[in-house]
């Protein structure tokens, strides 16, 4: 969460999952990130558009996504 914060992530975040009760919601990124831990969920939580996303796959872990210049 706080590498993630360090980057530039703000208090929400979009996400992209296949459960259809987050999918397509701008929600708390603190939030989803316990959520997608806990529950061994699968999403991308957008963080900055276009430049830091949140990966979490169901079995190997999480990945963090940054486009750099």
């Amino acid at each position: 969460m706080r590498l993630l914060e360090d980057k530039g992530a703000k208090k929400d975040c979009y996400v992209i999952s296949p459960e259809a009760d987050i999918d397509q919601h701008i929600l708390p990124l603190r939030e989803m990130v316990i959520r997608l831990i806990r529950y061994d969920s699968v999403a991308i939580l957008c963080c900055v558009p276009g430049q830091l996303a949140f990966y979490k796959e169901e079995i190997s872990g999480c990945y963090l996504l940054e486009h750099t210049k």
